[in-house]
C-alpha cells in the first residue's frame, strides 16, 4: 500500500462501486474492501523507529476492525450532492461502516444494487433513462441546442 506507506505481504484489494450522475446531482457508494491483508516490515524497519511505529499503528487498527467472520477490513463511503456546488463525501458516515463491517455484519464482495437512477424526484429505470436521453438528443438534432444566456463580467 504505497500512499500509506505501509508494507504488506498478502492479501487482496477490491474496490465496489455504484454511481448515478444526472445534471450534475451524483448518487451513490465506493466500498474498498481489503480480504486476508497481512501487514509487515515490523523487523525490517529498526533503523527507521517513526516508520516502525507507523506500520505497527496501522497493523493495529487493522486487527481491531478485521471482520472476525471474514477476514476483510473494509468500509462504505456514500457519494451523493451537486457536483456543481458541493464535492464532499461523509466522513462519519464511512467511518461508522468500518464499524459496521467489523463488529455487526461484513459487507459482501459484491455491489449493493441498491443505486437507482432518479430524475427530478422520481425513480426510473435503466431502459427508461436511455429513452429519455435519446429524446433529448433528437430534439436537439431537430432543433438545435439552445444557447445558454452569459452573464456580462
Amino acid at each position: 500500500m504505497a500512499y500509506a506507506n505501509v508494507d504488506v505481504r498478502e492479501g487482496s484489494f477490491n474496490l465496489y462501486s455504484e454511481v448515478t450522475i444526472d445534471s450534475g446531482v451524483v448518487a451513490g457508494y465506493v466500498k474498498p474492501i481489503a480480504v486476508g491483508v497481512k501487514v509487515v516490515g515490523q523487523n525490517k524497519d529498526k533503523e527507521k523507529p517513526l516508520n516502525h511505529l507507523w506500520q505497527s499503528f496501522v497493523g493495529l487498527v487493522k486487527e481491531v476492525f478485521e471482520n472476525q467472520k471474514e477476514p476483510q477490513f473494509a468500509t462504505k463511503v456514500p457519494l451523493e450532492g451537486n457536483l456543481n456546488i458541493n464535492r464532499e463525501t461523509g466522513v462519519w458516515p464511512s467511518v461508522w461502516n468500518i464499524f459496521r463491517n467489523a463488529f455487526v455484519k461484513a459487507f459482501e464482495r459484491t455491489t449493493d444494487k441498491s443505486v437507482e437512477f432518479v430524475v427530478k424526484g422520481r425513480k426510473k429505470e435503466v431502459n427508461e433513462v436511455k429513452e429519455v436521453k435519446e429524446r433529448k438528443k433528437e430534439r436537439r438534432r431537430l432543433f438545435g441546442r439552445r444557447k445558454r444566456e452569459t452573464k456580462p463580467s
